[in-house]
């Protein structure tokens, strides 16, 4: 096993290395100034080639010489720590990231929980009580789930609860540690409205993966023993029957990331999505390019916990 682990954490400095140059390279492809939209339109020839110089964009993209280009000066950066200075906001990329990743984390894990609270139970009960009135309201809940976009939730969240109650989730930044309560007020519905269209999705796995196991042999042997239900669904089906959804709860993981972009603009939270989507209209090639990296690290490597977290679900894999 920990010689797997090594190995696919030797593959993601390829991985990398391929998404850093693709992400470079689209960046510059994009049309506009980066001058331009950083200074304005009232800006002068001499203070656009200043901005250009002062961040280097004067340099060529690449070049056999030291530092290599822009490219090959942004990944010394990034090797040393140094993710460059946001064209956008004018300060150091890694600065802005440590602020905003807590926000986008917690949020992420919120919608996680909500998630799997939802779909889990939800998708076990329809699974064991199949064509049932509990399976019907069920399924018809994941298909409604499943159809409303998650801009549009996020929207609605907003507004009833002002039309109705005369309330708004608080915004900007509030830290849990200072204020529990209106911390969760301010993720408890931008978790909510990215939560259930991913519980329907899973909910709906869960419940054919669980009646692909209750098909199985061993399930009848266990009912032929007497065992209690109870035991037969802890032991026998969940453990077999969530391997297929810690797959799909693995790769909702990019889903979230890119939710997030327009959930935090939604609800203003200045989390890592709305970094994204700042720096993607301001042209901030370096805010861009260092959270497609980020991106790109978290994803491969909650796929390869979700890959050890197998050994675990079905003893019998080996990882050689």
């Amino acid at each position: 096993m920990t010689q797997y682990i090594i190995r696919r954490l030797i593959y993601l400095v390829p991985v990398l290395i391929g998404v850093s140059l693709i992400t470079f390279i689209i960046m510059r492809m994009v049309p506009g100034d980066v001058a331009q939209v950083a200074l304005g339109t009232n800006a002068t020839e001499e203070s656009l080639a200043e901005f250009r110089h002062l961040y280097g964009l004067d340099e060529p993209l690449f070049d056999w010489k030291p530092p290599f280009g822009q490219y090959g000066e942004w990944v010394g950066g990034l090797l040393r720590g140094d993710f460059g200075k946001s064209y956008f906001h004018r300060t150091p990329v890694r600065d802005e990231l440590a602020q905003r990743l807590p926000i986008t984390f917690q949020l992420m894990v919120m919608t996680m929980i909500i998630m799997v609270l939802i779909a889990i139970p939800a998708g076990v009960i329809s699974g064991i009580r199949p064509n049932t009135i509990l399976d019907y309201v069920t399924r018809t809940t994941a298909v409604f789930g499943l159809s409303i976009p998650v801009f549009w939730l996020g929207t609605l969240f907003i507004l009833l609860p002002a039309i109705w109650f005369n309330w708004t989730p608080p915004f900007g930044r509030v830290s849990f540690f200072d204020d529990p309560s209106k911390n969760l007020q301010q993720f408890a519905l931008p978790a909510l409205a990215m939560g259930i269209p991913g519980a329907a999705g899973i909910m709906r796995l869960t419940r054919s993966s669980v009646l692909e196991v209750l098909r199985q042999d061993y399930i009848r042997t266990a009912w032929s023993k007497g065992l209690r239900e109870t035991t037969i669904v802890w032991r026998h089906v969940l453990k077999n029957g969530l391997i297929p959804v810690v797959t799909v709860i693995g790769l909702q993981i990019g889903g979230l990331l890119g939710g997030t972009v327009i959930i935090e603009s939604i609800f203003a939270l200045p989390g890592i999505g709305l970094f994204t989507l700042e720096s993607i209209l301001g042209r901030d090639y370096l805010g861009v390019q260092a959270i497609v990296i980020l991106m790109a690290v978290v994803y491969s490597l909650v796929n390869l916990g979700i890959d050890v977290a197998y050994v675990w679900f079905d003893p019998r894999i080996r990882y050689a």
